[in-house]
This record gives C-alpha cells, structure tokens and sequence, in this order.
C-alpha cells in the first residue's frame, strides 16, 4: 500500500506556472466570489475542476488566473506521495 499526506496550497492571485509536481489527483476548489480559470476550465464560485489522473502523480505546470473582481480564493488539494520505511 503506497502512503500520502492530504494538503492543499492556497491561490489568491492568478499564477501562470502553478506547479503540479509531485501532486496526486489535484482538485481546485473555487472558495472566492469571482470565477477562475484553470488549464481553459472556468470554476465558478463554489464548484471545483479535477485537474489529475487517478493514482498519477503529476509533473509541470498549468495556468490558474481570476477573472472578475471580488474575493480570490481558489484552493488546490491533492495527496503528497510519503515514503515507506
């Protein structure tokens, strides 16, 4: 059985080159009062985009920008893989 830590990164400006290294299954939530749009996927307020593939851990990076004024809070949770000792 592989381990992983539930964590997540809080984005509160638009991030060009969000990272996804070492993520397992990322999903975005949208917390804020303004739409974001993630790798061309708009996430209105209150909803959330899975940007990866089951059981992959991903590598690179992906658009994350906010459009509209309002409040901007969109939160990435995704599993960091643990080693086993």
């Amino acid at each position: 059985m592989q381990l992983g830590k539930l964590t997540f990164t809080l984005i509160e400006e638009d991030a060009p080159d969000f990272s996804l290294d070492h993520k397992v299954e990322p999903t975005f939530y949208n917390f804020g009062t303004t739409d974001v749009i993630v790798m061309q996927a708009r996430i209105k307020p209150g909803e959330c985009f899975q940007a990866g593939a089951t059981g992959f851990e991903m590598t690179g990076t992906i658009p994350v920008r906010f459009v509209g004024t309002g409040k901007k809070d969109c939160k990435c949770y995704y599993v960091v893989p643990q080693n086993q000792c």
